[in-house]
C-alpha cells in the first residue's frame, strides 16, 4: 500500500484538528453553561453571608445547590427562595396566619432603648417569643421557662446557653408566653414539660450558631463545640422534640416543593408560638 503524501496527511491532520474544533465546542459552550446554572447569583450568596457571618460562602453555596437539587430548580431561584424566607415579605403570610406578630414594632422598641420584664410563667415548661426585627429580616428570641421564674436560653454571643432569671431577660414589648398543649388544646403533662426543661438544661454551655440554615436538627455531642452549635429556637425546638412535640408543625408549602424543603430545614423563633401546640396565654 502507498504511503500518503506528507502534504495530504498535513492537511487531513489539520482538518481533523478543525473539526474536533467545531463539534467540541458546542459541548464545551454547553458545559460552561450548565456550571454557571449551577452557581448562586453573587447578591443574593452576599445577603445570605450577611445572615450567617460565620459560616464560609463556599458553605452557603453549597448548601443552596443542595437544596435546589432536592426540588429540582436552579440555585438562583433556590438562593432568593431561602433568603425570602427570612426577610419581612417572605415571611408576611407566615406571620399573620393565626395571631399579630409585629417584629418592626418591636424593632423600634429595641433602637429606643425601650424594654420589657417577663411575667412568672404559668407552667414550668412555658415558652416565650420576643419579636424583633434588622433591615429586611424578621428573627426575634425564644427561650422556654425552667421554673415560673427562670429561663433557658440561647442568647447569642459571646454568651452560651444559660439559665437565667426571668426580670434580666432582654426582651421588647409584643413579647408573648404560651403554654404548650396536646391536640385538644388541653396542657401536656408535667412528665413531657420536665422533660424538655431538663434537656434543655443538659445542653447549657452550648454555643450559638449563626447558620440559620441547618437548625432542624437535634444536637446530641459534647457541650460547647461547634459542631453541637445552636441558636435560640432550635434549643427549644429541639428539647419539645425529644418529647414528641413538634413546635415547627406549620407546614410552608407542600412536601416535594420548594418550600416545602426549605421549611424542613430550620425552625423560627416565631412559627413556635403559632405552632397548634402552643397557646398564647399573656402579650406583654
Amino acid at each position: 500500500m502507498s504511503r500518503m503524501p506528507a502534504f495530504t496527511r498535513t492537511f487531513v491532520v489539520a482538518l481533523c484538528l478543525a473539526l474536533s474544533v467545531v463539534l467540541a465546542a458546542p459541548g464545551a459552550s454547553m458545559a460552561a453553561k450548565k456550571k454557571r446554572h449551577q452557581r448562586v447569583d453573587p447578591n443574593t450568596l452576599r445577603a445570605l453571608s450577611f445572615l450567617a457571618p460565620n459560616v464560609p460562602k463556599r458553605q452557603l453555596e453549597k448548601t443552596v445547590i443542595k437544596l435546589a437539587r432536592k426540588a429540582k430548580v436552579k440555585p438562583n431561584r433556590a438562593g432568593k427562595a431561602l433568603l425570602g424566607s427570612l426577610t419581612r415579605a417572605g415571611n408576611k403570610k407566615q406571620i399573620s396566619k393565626r395571631r399579630a406578630i409585629k417584629p418592626r414594632a418591636a424593632a423600634t422598641a429595641r433602637m429606643a432603648g425601650q424594654f420589657a420584664t417577663l411575667p412568672p410563667a404559668e407552667n414550668i415548661g412555658d415558652i416565650f417569643y420576643s419579636p424583633n426585627s434588622f433591615l429586611f429580616v424578621v428573627y426575634g428570641h425564644s427561650g422556654i421557662y425552667s421554673s415560673p421564674d427562670t429561663i433557658v436560653e440561647s442568647p447569642g454571643p459571646p454568651m452560651v446557653a444559660r439559665e437565667i432569671d426571668r426580670t434580666v431577660a432582654n426582651v421588647f414589648p409584643g413579647t408573648q408566653i404560651a403554654k404548650i398543649v396536646d391536640a385538644n388544646g388541653n396542657l401536656i403533662p408535667l412528665a413531657q414539660r420536665q422533660g424538655a426543661v431538663d434537656w434543655a438544661k443538659s445542653r447549657l454551655g452550648d454555643v450559638y450558631s449563626w447558620n440559620w440554615f441547618d437548625t432542624r436538627r437535634i444536637v446530641s455531642g459534647p457541650v460547647g463545640t461547634p459542631a453541637n452549635a445552636q441558636n435560640c429556637s432550635q434549643l427549644i425546638w429541639a428539647a419539645y422534640m425529644t418529647q414528641g412535640i413538634d413546635l415547627d408543625d406549620i407546614d410552608w408549602g407542600p412536601p416535594g416543593t420548594l418550600l416545602g424543603w426549605i421549611d424542613q430545614m430550620f425552625v423560627l423563633p416565631y412559627e413556635m408560638t403559632i405552632s397548634k401546640h402552643a397557646k398564647i396565654y399573656q402579650t406583654i
